[in-house]
C-alpha cells in the first residue's frame, strides 16, 4: 500500500511541474505577443498561449493536486489568463 501512495505522490508531483513548466511556456508567448510587430508571429504566439491554458484547465481538475501543489499552478494559471485577456482573447 505504502507503494500505492508514494506513487499517486509522484504523480501529483510531477503532473504540477508539467503544469508550471507549460504556464510559464504560455506565459513566454504571451510576452513575444506583446512585444512583436509582425502580426503573424504575435497571433501565433497568442494562439498557442490559449491553448496551453485550455489544456491547463482540462488538466487541473484530472491531477488532483493537494494545495501546496496547487497554489503556484493556480497563480500561473491567473497571470496568464490575464494576458491573455489583455491580448484580446475571450478564455
Amino acid at each position: 500500500m505504502v507503494d500505492i501512495v508514494s506513487t499517486i505522490e509522484e504523480l501529483r508531483q510531477t503532473g504540477a511541474q508539467f503544469l508550471q513548466t507549460d504556464l510559464r511556456a504560455a506565459l513566454t508567448f504571451t510576452d513575444i505577443a506583446r512585444t512583436s510587430e509582425v502580426n503573424g508571429t504575435r497571433e501565433r504566439n497568442v494562439q498557442n498561449a490559449a491553448k496551453a491554458y485550455a489544456s491547463v484547465c482540462r488538466l487541473i481538475p484530472k491531477l488532483r493536486l493537494l494545495p501546496q501543489q496547487a497554489t503556484p499552478v493556480e497563480e500561473l494559471r491567473l497571470e496568464l489568463r490575464r494576458r491573455l485577456e489583455e491580448l484580446g482573447v475571450t478564455v
